[in-house]
């Protein structure tokens, strides 16, 4: 499996493109954040997909235009799955590329922002 061990948030997951993202990266072998906007219905069916495949996964509201948003995103994420390792952008706008260190060791030695 190409994504064995991997986590994989995917933004905009609830339906559609993103919604197949997810599905897919959970077959090939990823524990997979769901991030929605406003569908939390659509997250929650992706995420019993994701989990019949044998899979973690998590569901993480918010707007990925907002800085504030991303970071409680990436947070949960790193506190429920341990780390993410890929970022599948599928939502269009603006959306924070800052580096974040997402293993402890790696958090003790990153500097504030």
């Amino acid at each position: 499996m190409k994504l064995s061990n991997r986590v994989v948030l995917v933004t905009g997951a609830s339906k559609g493109i993103g919604a197949g993202i997810a599905i897919e990266a959970a077959r090939e072998g990823a524990d997979v954040i769901i991030n929605y906007h406003s569908d939390r219905d659509g997250a929650q069916a992706t995420l019993e997909q994701i989990t019949k495949l044998g899979r973690k996964g998590m569901i993480a509201q918010g707007d990925v235009s907002q800085k504030d948003h991303v970071d409680k995103i990436v947070a949960a994420g790193i506190t429920e799955l341990g780390k993410i390792d890929v970022l599948a952008g599928e939502r269009y706008g603006k959306v924070s590329t800052k580096r974040r260190a997402t293993t402890p060791a790696a958090r003790a030695t990153q500097k504030p922002a």
